[in-house]
């Protein structure tokens, strides 16, 4: 007796989860394309641009691009708008749509068209993904024999990562004596 608009798939993950619920607050169940995302980020690695977006009054806003990726290399900043993704607009496109078309197969190509405040005319910038690489370990030699790491994510090469920024710790002179964890 459901109205036809209503969307069964949904329904039936909300059902599904709700039963869930019951057993503890960390079990539920994952639609295929929040699996997917959650499996993206723990590889650390995907084919993309090398920016981070985000939602800003409707706007899709750059605010964070990756060194040494085709974002940068291309020179978009921080601050950027997006309003086209490959000839779509983003006005009023949901945050994980924006993702999708910004994300791709290394070596496809995309073209954004971007305005930089204060200026409201959008440029066109054609990019080519490639593979981008999320480190999980940052690592700071602080001096004095003091390393400072931070754990960014948890993901299938943190165990590597870190070990290979402590090993870079401790060629510093004076070796390792302290760590901020």
């Amino acid at each position: 007796h459901l109205p036809p608009q209503v969307d069964l798939e949904s329904l039936e993950y909300a059902a599904v989860n709700g039963l869930l619920s019951t057993l503890d607050p960390h079990t539920i169940l994952l639609s295929p394309r929040v699996y997917r995302e959650l499996q993206l980020s723990q590889k650390g690695r995907f084919g993309g641009l090398g920016i981070s977006v985000g939602d800003v009054d409707g706007q899709l806003v750059i605010q964070q691009v990756m060194r040494d990726t085709p974002a940068a290399e291309v020179g978009l900043e921080v601050d950027d708008r997006i309003v086209q993704i490959g000839g779509v607009s983003t006005i009023g496109m949901a945050l994980d749509e924006a993702v999708n078309l910004l994300r791709g197969e290394p070596g496809s190509e995309v073209t954004l068209w971007v305005a930089r405040p204060p200026a409201t005319e959008a440029k066109p910038f054609k990019i080519v993904r490639r593979e981008i690489q999320l480190p999980s370990v940052e690592a700071e030699h602080l001096g004095d024999g003091i390393g400072w790491l931070y754990i960014r994510s948890f993901q299938e090469n943190t165990d590597q990562d870190l070990l290979s920024a402590l090993e870079q710790l401790e060629r510093q002179t004076g070796g390792l004596k302290g760590l901020v964890l």
